[in-house]
């Protein structure tokens, strides 16, 4: 499997990103998209559903469903799952990493992208600075802090000095297989890897 991750941005800076999704795919594909991150106080699930499916119609991706509830969403032959940015700290609460493991075993998503929040719970756990509380990730990117708007985030910080570091500026995006970056797009990434493993 693959993983695409974002470290966020808006949709004319991601074009050359989304394009690169698209290029993973097979022809036709069918993405479903999660927004449980979305924080609705900013923008409706319905006005964030209808902005990502303008987003990928650029690069002909048009066959796209919502997933509320993955616990109700039967296998239907996804090419890629989509990780909807927005509030971290929601996303993990709505989702379990087991309930994700076992969503992703039951269908064969051929890549993961996760944009922003979406990206950051693929990665190890982390702490919120703000308030100093633990969130708990899915860590599918094994032992890999990431962040995301990187340059402009300060709210997350990592857990343990055993996990690499994976640095997104807004507009990037690194492809991830096998747990090791193979592609990096955009410029200001950083990725270092621990020396205390």
């Amino acid at each position: 499997m693959i993983f695409f991750i974002c470290g966020g941005g808006s949709s004319e800076g991601l074009k050359e990103i989304n394009k690169e999704f698209a290029s993973i795919l097979n022809r036709n594909p069918k993405v479903l998209y999660l927004p449980h991150a979305i924080d609705e106080n900013h923008r409706t699930i319905e006005n964030s559903f209808n902005y990502f499916k303008d987003m990928m119609r650029t690069v002909n991706i048009v066959d796209i469903d919502i997933c509320y509830d993955i616990g109700n969403t039967k296998h239907n032959n996804y090419d890629a799952l989509y990780i909807a940015g927005g509030d971290l700290k929601k996303l993990s609460k709505a989702i379990d990493k087991n309930s994700i493991e076992h969503f992703i075993k039951k269908n064969s998503f051929k890549c993961i992208y996760g944009h922003s929040a979406g990206a950051i719970i693929l990665g190890s756990d982390i702490l919120d600075e703000r308030n100093k509380e633990k969130i708990n990730t899915w860590n599918l990117i094994y032992d890999h802090e990431i962040t995301c708007h990187y340059y402009a985030n300060k709210e997350y910080i990592a857990l343990s000095k055993k996990n690499d570091q994976l640095k997104l500026p807004d507009n990037t995006a690194v492809i991830i297989q096998n747990n090791t970056p193979i592609k990096y797009i955009g410029e200001g990434i950083i990725y270092k890897e621990s020396r205390n493993k």
